[in-house]
């Protein structure tokens, strides 16, 4: 089992993201978060960046602040 590195926030976005069957590589392309920085993300391996949160949130209409919500 795989030890999970991922804060609130980022977890949340990742879940958001998956729910909506956005593309990783879309978000990529989109914001300039690379691949090689965003794959690790996706897998729970890698936290993200302020800069890079708030990228991804204004390209997929994410609300920053509900993504710092728990559950």
């Amino acid at each position: 089992m795989q030890k999970q590195m991922q804060g609130t926030a980022t977890h949340n976005l990742m879940e958001y993201i998956k729910q909506r069957g956005i593309k990783g590589s879309a978000i990529s392309t989109a914001t300039g978060v690379s691949a090689g920085v965003l794959y690790p993300v996706m897998q729970g391996r890698r936290e993200l960046r302020a800069d890079e949160f708030l990228a991804i949130c204004k390209f997929t209409g994410a609300d920053p602040k509900e993504m710092y919500r728990e559950e």
